[in-house]
């Protein structure tokens, strides 16, 4: 099996240190322990979190159990009803439109699994 550099992208995702470690996080390090280049993209701010990740500026990058976390920062909000939050969405989706210029390998693979309805465009723009 060869090598792939394997994006993953949901603006709620987590690690075990700032919500739960959902799905995302454990897809991640496992395609990661299989040899893959393994990029986990969420957004730096959500109302599931329960500890808010260290960020600074647009993104932030971090090694996380074998594979890339990166933050794409966003803006805090009260509620999950709050405008705010639609707002979120389409700011999100537009900085991970811009990550190709700031990740060395471009993504053989991307999966995109998210609520939000606008990373889509995003994905198939990578």
């Amino acid at each position: 099996m060869s090598k792939k550099s394997i994006w993953i992208i949901n603006q709620y995702a987590s690690t075990p240190d700032t919500g739960m470690g959902g799905r995302h996080y454990y897809l991640a390090k496992e395609l990661a322990k299989l040899g893959h280049d393994v990029h986990l993209i969420a957004g730096s701010y959500s109302h599931l979190l329960k500890n808010l990740p260290n960020t600074s500026g647009a993104y932030t990058f971090e090694e996380i159990d074998g594979f890339k976390m990166g933050w794409v920062g966003v803006s805090a909000y009260h509620n999950a009803h709050s405008k705010k939050r639609i707002w979120n969405w389409l700011n999100f989706s537009w900085k991970v439109s811009k990550l190709r210029s700031l990740i060395d390998a471009p993504p053989d693979v991307v999966i995109a699994s998210s609520p939000q309805p606008f990373v889509f465009l995003a994905a198939k723009y990578l």
